[in-house]
């Protein structure tokens, strides 16, 4: 009879300590492109890209951010939409509205994304 390989657990306190060393650390810029290579759901696109900008990898959490709302993910498109009106770019934040997306219709009714109704609606265009 084989007998079971021999398993190790890191102690607590050494996991500890590891985790709270490396909590500011950022991956190399080799993870970011593999990542934003590979991932295709949504969700997972919109957790990286908060993740990237948390870290101040600015361009990555663009980049991200925009795979994601592409694919329909509600979060992104609407943190999208809040940078367009942050920075006043009525022609991109248009663009967002108009540009069709695979959302499920609950999605579209959620009161975050008042600011397009608010926007569209005072430049007397129809939503």
């Amino acid at each position: 009879m084989a007998s079971a390989p021999a398993l190790s657990q890191l102690a607590d306190y050494l996991e500890q300590h590891g985790r709270a060393t490396r909590r500011r650390l950022c991956p190399p810029a080799s993870f970011w492109e593999a990542a934003g290579q590979h991932l295709a759901r949504p969700d997972d696109l919109d957790g990286l890209a908060r993740a990237a900008r948390a870290r101040y990898r600015l361009q990555w959490a663009d980049r991200l951010g925009r795979r994601a709302a592409e694919a329909g993910q509600v979060r992104a498109l609407l943190a999208q939409g809040a940078r367009c009106e942050r920075a006043a770019d009525w022609a991109q934040a248009k663009v967002l509205r108009l540009t069709p997306r695979p959302m499920h219709r609950s999605n579209a009714r959620r009161p975050g994304s008042s600011w397009i109704r608010a926007f569209f609606s005072s430049s007397g265009d129809r939503i």
